[in-house]
């Protein structure tokens, strides 16, 4: 009993003096996100998608080429998605009339069943209505509603996961990025 004790103290201590010595070649987001899956995909490419803005705008991966992109995902019956719109209001109004953001909320709900949330909530950002639940856990890995995915210029993931935005600076959640903090992060992807 004590030997498997000292081996699995040597393996801790090995395992933790190893991460210490060898930091990760490629640079971690600036914020605390402790998403494993987040972590997996960060600097890849994000998935082959084509949607079409309720204004009728067409966005796909070519389309955003060259700008960073942020994509919320929400339905109509997601509490905790329509708590936030007025914080993403406020986040978009930092963007609105910025042409290297692309910032876009998209959900699985038909444009029909949504329109009167839009008008409730005063909704300002660009929405976009998918084809299903599960074209969305495709665009979202699967990470649930609310989330986020934040692309740089180049296609690349920055963040992705369960998340949420809120004005709280003192929020303690791993997975929630203030307005300031996101306006932050896009800004920092926007001048790389």
């Amino acid at each position: 009993m004590k030997m498997l004790l000292f081996l699995l103290t040597m393996i801790t201590w090995s395992a933790l003096y190893a991460q210490d010595k060898h930091p990760a070649k490629e640079q971690r987001p600036p914020l605390p996100n402790f998403d494993p899956v987040n972590n997996e995909r960060f600097g890849k490419d994000y998935v082959p998608f084509s949607i079409t803005t309720l204004d009728g705008k067409q966005i796909d991966n070519n389309s955003i080429r060259g700008k960073v992109a942020f994509f919320t995902f929400w339905f109509k019956r997601c509490a905790a998605c329509l708590a936030e719109f007025g914080e993403l209001n406020e986040l978009y109004s930092h963007f609105r009339n910025d042409t290297n953001v692309v910032f876009v909320a998209i959900t699985f709900d038909k444009k029909e069943e949504i329109t009167d949330v839009l008008e409730k909530y005063e909704v300002a950002f660009p929405v976009a209505t998918i084809t299903s639940q599960k074209e969305a856990s495709r665009m979202n890995y699967g990470r649930g509603f609310p989330s986020i995915v934040l692309l740089d210029k180049q296609g690349k993931i920055r963040w992705s996961g369960t998340s949420s935005v809120t004005t709280n600076d003192n929020e303690d959640s791993l997975n929630t990025l203030t307005v300031n903090s996101a306006v932050k992060l896009i800004n920092r992807y926007k001048s790389e």
